[in-house]
């Protein structure tokens, strides 16, 4: 599915795997920093599709089956935030957007760095869970970080095709954790 955006932009779907802890790209330019960025989105991305698919479902039950049922439209249009990106037709046109939001220089690789360490503990902390009240409480504990650290990429970059509903749904998520933290689930 892609936006109107895009479709006018001429984009297609693609993908790209996420970077590990320590493989950030360091060629430099403008290519480096779209394709890093790339890859920052597909993170978060794929975290939440974990979010949404863990096996010992976390939040309440009234609300998994609508994120559950809402997660393919949120993930397309991450992916479609992707292609945008990786369209290098696009690239001139987005560059002044990705400067001004600091995906540049020393901005990004403190943004980049920030989210592969918070997404790294909140992929640790989805494979580690169970439905132990102590392990609830440090998973909750763990992913809040994370989601903070994709809330401030995402809102970066709310420009690009795709990344709102992205954002919208992440907060969505979020929300629905957070019910569980303060202890509001009946």
């Amino acid at each position: 599915m892609e936006c109107e955006t895009t479709r006018k932009l001429g984009g297609t779907s693609g993908g790209s795997s996420p970077p590990g802890q320590d493989n950030r790209q360091t060629r430099g330019g403008q290519d480096d920093e779209f394709d890093r960025l790339v890859a920052m989105i597909e993170l978060i991305r794929k975290t939440l599709g974990h979010l949404v698919e863990i096996k010992r479902p976390v939040i309440p039950s009234e609300l998994q089956s609508p994120v559950y049922e809402s997660w393919p439209r949120a993930n397309e249009s991450l992916r479609t935030a992707i292609a945008t990106l990786q369209n290098k037709q696009y690239r001139p046109l987005l560059k002044p957007q990705i400067e001004a939001a600091g995906f540049t220089g020393e901005m990004l690789d403190m943004k980049e760095t920030s989210l592969n360490y918070h997404m790294a503990r909140v992929d640790k902390a989805i494979l580690t869970y169970n439905n132990n009240e102590t392990k609830l409480e440090k998973f909750l504990k763990w992913i809040k970080p994370g989601f903070k650290v994709m809330n401030s990429i995402l809102g970066s970059l709310s420009a690009i095709p795709g990344v709102e509903v992205g954002k919208e749904f992440k907060e969505h998520l979020e929300s629905a954790y957070e019910v569980v933290e303060t202890g509001q689930v009946e």
